[in-house]
């Protein structure tokens, strides 16, 4: 079985007697048994109607369907377009240069090309359907839009920021960098200025800075990326996966990369924090 088979029949299964566990059990694969945990418990209930997992397509950043529609011809380029959402056509159109008018599909061969770009889009990668991924205070990101975690990245980065701008003496580079952040990281940045931060990670050398603000948002996202990822080490493959994929091509491959343990135990459960506290006062709305 499948990730996704095993999660649903371990939840049907929980709803048993444990002398009916047991027994049923032993008519799974062997693996399936070893694996199996009577405590388990889900995303949300596996027992009830799960979404098939082609739905995750609606939140694909359109950036990954990039090269594989290039590889195909105009014609077959408007079907496939048509199935997507909105946004990801407007991004797709764009990026490819491309202002056909697109076909109304029936709603079985809409259907039908999710699934395809799915496939072809998720090839060797056994996913576990967002309802059975295992609970995690971490699934809360499943519920935000791809601005909103761009925006907890660049949140993460001010507990990086924090613990330099302590060091700077020179006012105009104070007053750069200030200048550079949005009213949220701002607010944000002075706060956590006067707090000791719990995990640290190698300087950024701000002395070096060459000044410019292109240079600083990109030393900034790489850091609230790197405590996104690794925050989610230790988290399902699938929710990885799932959300590198609901990241841009260029943050989900960051993502990605950046996505080993850390030495510490206590880091990486401080850092989750981080994410799960930033995370709640996004989508709530704070």
């Amino acid at each position: 079985m499948n990730k996704g088979s095993s999660a649903v029949a371990f939840a049907f299964l929980q709803t048993l007697p444990s002398a009916e566990q047991d027994a049923l059990l032993r008519y799974l694969p062997q693996e399936s048994q070893e694996s199996y945990d009577k405590t388990q418990k889900w995303y949300r209930d596996p027992t009830e109607a799960t979404a098939p997992l082609e739905n995750e397509l609606s939140h694909v950043h359109f950036s990954w369907l990039e090269p594989y529609m290039r590889a195909l011809p105009e014609t077959d380029i408007k079907i496939a377009l048509s199935c997507l959402t909105q946004e990801q056509q407007k991004g797709l159109k764009r990026s490819l240069r491309f202002s056909s008018h697109l076909p109304e599909l029936t709603a079985l061969g809409s259907l039908f090309l999710k699934r395809q770009l799915f496939s072809e889009l998720s090839s060797g990668e056994d996913l576990l359907e967002t309802a059975t991924l295992p609970d995690s205070p971490m699934n809360l990101l499943l519920d935000l839009s791809y601005n909103q975690l761009c925006s907890l990245i660049s949140l993460l980065a001010m507990h990086d920021l924090s613990g330099e701008i302590r060091q700077i003496i020179d006012t105009t580079q104070l007053k750069k960098i200030y200048a550079a952040l949005t009213a949220e990281q701002s607010e944000l940045l002075k706060t956590l200025t006067f707090r000791k931060e719990g995990v640290t990670f190698k300087k950024m050398e701000l002395s070096k800075w060459d000044g410019k603000l292109e240079t600083l948002h990109a030393m900034l996202e790489q850091r609230g990326i790197n405590r996104l990822a690794k925050a989610l080490y230790e988290e399902s493959p699938s929710l990885v996966w799932i959300l590198t994929h609901r990241l841009d091509t260029d943050r989900g491959a960051q993502l990605r990369k950046l996505c080993v343990p850390l030495d510490h135990p206590r880091a990486a459960s401080l850092l989750r924090e981080q994410v799960v506290l930033l995370a709640s006062d996004i989508h709530h709305g704070n």
